[in-house]
């Protein structure tokens, strides 16, 4: 199949011709077999626990090219020899699931069905059960694979949909690392250290989901997360009443799961989201009738590097993201708040709309913060950093210069060039 791709910021995306289908949040009830009944020639299904697969992994880490489609992490499976095909890798996704059409293409043996239900929905649907006899990611190769076939294809609309959604829960004895800011999958052997509650989070399993508690506005509430959604912050109804919002929400179409469909709504928080030492100002909020749970995607996620320790239910958040109301419009912009790195929490209050821009544009400052006693302005252009220039430097390098005390920075503004040093 022909893959369209573009480059966006010197990443690459594979196109996706869809914008308001979301990806279910697939859950596995239960396994069943096909077996035979008490009378003779008679079949009778029978429940069981789905096979787990087997995967072996080499020595030391193991890096993946991060790939993109419709704001959701792609990586290339080898399936039986054939391929490569790009699969969605999914938290949000308790089994692996597989376009009918491939299972066609590569001829895999139907081994039993699969009860699938998604969160929202009322009643659970069966579908086949297929499995891969060996699955290769990189160097790490996965026997007997077992997945649900669904049409994937006709779910969102576009014959250069990925051919499946694989597990996260494959990688459960591992470190497994997307790492968004860098465009990479990062998989080893290790565990993450004790919860401290800035980036390292205990999570507990909701639906068989990895879950964060937010804290929207003073209100806590549960939140899986989700890489196979496109969203930032997605709530349940329900709070559409009780939370304070800059206006009243407005429709916004319907998602489209597995086995049913939900009305989606958004509206501005009048207020803040904060995970860990992670603050996110005034975001935009999804809300969806029938969302048991809240649900953070792309959106929040694109900012960090995620590692998950599923073995002990942990998260680590590595990243300097925030979203934040910028102060010359009031209009709630993605923007990057540098910190320092140190226990003291100080910044210098310089945002910008990403840290990878070229030009790099502050689209803000904070009140009372160093960078406005400095003199910087929304709208300045920034050149150099430490007499680095700009257009020469990674966006780590970036980030690390921007930690650095003291911060020579060259701007330009109006067309003239000026020199600002700030110190914490």
């Amino acid at each position: 199949m022909k893959e369209n791709t573009e480059m966006v910021s010197g990443k690459q995306r594979i196109a996706a011709g869809w914008s308001t289908v979301a990806l279910a949040l697939v859950a596995l009830a239960s396994g069943y077999a096909v077996a035979e009944g008490s009378q003779p020639g008679s079949k009778q299904m029978v429940r069981m626990a789905p096979k787990l697969p087997q995967v072996e992994f080499p020595q030391g880490e193991v890096v993946l090219p991060l790939l993109d489609w419709g704001n959701r992490p792609i990586v290339e499976l080898t399936i039986n020899g054939t391929g490569p095909h790009r699969f969605i890798l999914d938290t949000g996704a308790m089994t692996t699931v597989i376009d009918k059409g491939l299972v066609e293409e590569i001829g895999l043996p139907e081994v039993g069905t699969d009860e699938l239900k998604s969160p929202a929905a009322d009643k659970s649907m069966l579908v086949p059960r297929v499995s891969m006899k060996m699955a290769t990611l990189g160097g790490i190769i996965i026997h007997d694979l077992g997945a649900a076939v669904l049409d994937l294809a006709g779910m969102f609309g576009s014959e250069d949909a990925p051919r499946g959604v694989l597990s996260a829960r494959v990688f459960s004895g591992v470190l497994l690392a997307i790492d968004y800011p860098n465009d990479r999958i990062v998989v080893r052997a290790g565990e993450l250290g004790p919860s401290d509650g800035a980036r390292i989070f205990q999570y507990e399993e909701s639906d068989g989901f990895p879950t964060l508690t937010l804290s929207v506005a003073g209100t806590e509430i549960k939140a899986h997360l989700d890489t196979g959604s496109p969203a930032t912050f997605s709530l349940p109804g329900q709070y559409m009443k009780s939370l304070p919002l800059e206006s009243e929400p407005i429709h916004r179409g319907t998602a489209r799961m597995v086995d049913t469909e939900v009305k989606l709504y958004g509206a501005k928080l009048d207020g803040s989201i904060l995970v860990g030492e992670y603050t996110f100002e005034n975001p935009d909020i999804t809300f969806g009738e029938g969302f048991p749970a809240g649900n953070v995607g792309y959106g929040f996620l694109s900012r960090f590097s995620v590692t998950l320790d599923m073995k002990n239910k942990r998260i680590r958040l590595d990243g300097e993201a925030v979203m934040a109301a910028a102060p010359t419009t009031g209009t709630p912009t993605m923007v990057r708040r540098i910190q320092r790195g140190t226990s003291s929490g100080k910044v210098y209050g310089v945002m910008f709309p990403g840290i990878d821009g070229d030009p790099l544009v502050i689209n803000g400052v904070g009140e009372g913060s160093v960078a406005e006693a400095a003199g910087l302005q929304a709208g300045d252009i920034v050149l150099a950093m430490n007499d680095e220039q700009v257009s020469e430097l990674s966006s780590q390098e970036r980030i690390s210069m921007l930690r650095a005390s003291p911060l020579i920075l060259e701007v330009e503004r109006d067309g003239k060039k000026l020199s600002v040093k700030m110190e914490l």
